[in-house]
């Protein structure tokens, strides 16, 4: 009896770390973007021509927001409570990783892969924050926004295969899976274009919404691992790959959304959890469209991009659950 009340403990106590680590990611990956987007430009008092101009100085303090030395670098309190909040969730997915490894000979349908592939995640967002803080490598800022959304997606997966018991796949579903594999594929390549227009400063390169002239086709632009060229004045110069970047985000916009519309009207028939996600994902759709919509026509405010990204975020975890719910589990949760 003993030993069953010890196993129940510690399976409540890793679901907790779990879900307390979900959260601190999620608040991460918005305050992330708040930073990323406050620093390309957004909100800028002298709209549009301030967008893209980088304090070079500023911005290679990198890690030292902490320090004296930092009080200085823009949005100082937001940069402070991103990393709290990102040197607390290292603390919860090491400890997490670790519970896992000890427990990995115990039956379970989670085991100690996704803890791991966590763990290394982790690790990588902390080495590309501190190695290479500048913002003018594309790849940087990709790694950090996909990064933090892959983390995202494995702690709730984590989340969702440690809390629900096992959930069985009736024969009039089954054919709802591949639906929603494609509807994940075509999600992550939209949050993967919407991380480009950050990552080559294309966020005002089209301001209205059905003309995007200058843009020039050329794959050599998309090299992630170039540094963007600057002026004198740490003005980023456009080379009209920030034109092409855009028309590729509002393409993939209509296509995915398209698609994400059809597949939850398609599943909203269903009954139980998987009605309840399909509304979901419908009104958080819905949600997205116009904060996309209104951002074009606002010229892109701070805020509303920021919410814009935060809700890709939610949709991600909204369709992941969507698959999760139409894949047994092959034994009960035990927090593994």
């Amino acid at each position: 009896m003993s030993s069953t009340i010890k196993t129940k403990s510690k399976n409540s106590l890793f679901i907790s770390l779990v879900s307390v680590s979900l959260v601190l990611t999620l608040i991460t990956v918005v305050l992330s973007a708040y930073i990323r987007l406050s620093v390309n430009g957004l909100g800028c008092t002298e709209w549009p021509d301030c967008y893209g101009r980088i304090d070079l100085g500023v911005q290679h303090k990198g890690i030292d927001v902490l320090t004296p030395s930092g009080a200085h670098m823009q949005h100082t309190g937001i940069r402070t409570l991103h990393r709290l909040v990102a040197s607390a969730l290292g603390v919860f997915v090491v400890v997490i990783a670790v519970m896992a490894v000890r427990r990995r000979s115990i039956p379970s349908h989670i085991g100690w892969r996704v803890p791991l592939w966590i763990f290394a995640s982790t690790v990588f967002l902390s080495w590309l924050g501190y190695a290479t803080p500048t913002p003018l490598v594309p790849a940087v800022t990709l790694g950090n926004l996909l990064g933090g959304m892959l983390m995202l997606a494995l702690l709730w997966w984590l989340s969702q295969r440690s809390v629900i018991k096992a959930v069985s796949s009736p024969l009039h579903t089954t054919h709802l899976k591949p639906q929603i594999i494609i509807g994940l594929v075509l999600l992550a390549v939209q949050i993967t274009l919407g991380a480009a227009t950050s990552a080559w400063f294309a966020g005002p390169a089209c301001p209205e919404l059905m003309n995007c002239s200058g843009a020039r086709w050329s794959m050599s632009a998309l090299n992630i691992f170039q540094t963007l060229s600057v002026d004198s004045h740490g003005k980023i110069l456009n080379t009209g790959s920030a034109e092409m970047i855009q028309l590729l985000h509002r393409l993939g916009a209509v296509i995915s959304a398209a698609y994400l519309l059809w597949l939850g009207i398609r599943i909203v028939g269903y009954k139980d959890r998987l009605k309840a996600t399909a509304i979901t994902l419908l009104g958080l759709l819905g949600l997205q469209l116009v904060l996309g919509l209104s951002s074009i026509a606002m010229q892109l405010p701070l805020l509303m991009v920021t919410a814009h990204n935060a809700v890709a975020a939610l949709l991600l975890l909204t369709v992941i659950n969507l698959y999760h719910l139409l894949t047994p589990a092959s034994a009960q949760p035990n927090g593994d």
